[in-house]
């Protein structure tokens, strides 16, 4: 009894048009459920191919800022060190001024000695001279 219904609506032209429109909604629904699958299955795939790559950007990321941190603390120290040799540079230029200062002095007082030793001698010899 129901394939003489389905028959007769079928036959009637009003029936027809409104299992067409069913029809081409649920096709409709499929073909938007379909889309949104591929959509978000492409996505998927995109993130996953891209999730290594971003992976090894952040490490490489993270690796720069530790080297460039720990270049900094380096260069740091080097500059500590630099200022430090630079001030035992300048005690030791000093010490080396001083003595040389010293020797200059000490080289005036051996000429004058010297001088004074010849002029003493020579007062002496001619002194000796006179008595011979």
């Amino acid at each position: 009894m129901h394939g003489s219904i389905s028959r007769r609506l079928d036959q009637h032209p009003k029936g027809a048009a409104s299992r067409m429109r069913q029809w081409g909604r649920a096709v409709a629904v499929r073909r938007g459920v379909v889309t949104l699958a591929c959509i978000a299955a492409s996505v998927l795939i995109v993130l996953s191919l891209d999730l290594p790559g971003a992976r090894f950007a952040a490490d490489r990321l993270k690796r720069i800022q530790e080297l460039e941190a720990r270049e900094a603390h380096l260069y740091g120290q080097l500059a500590e060190r630099d200022a430090q040799r630079e001030s035992q540079r300048r005690i030791y230029v000093d010490r080396i001024q001083k003595g040389e200062a010293q020797l200059r002095e000490q080289g005036q007082e051996i000429m004058a000695l010297r001088a004074r030793h010849q002029r003493d001698a020579g007062a002496a010899g001619s002194s000796l001279t006179s008595w011979d």
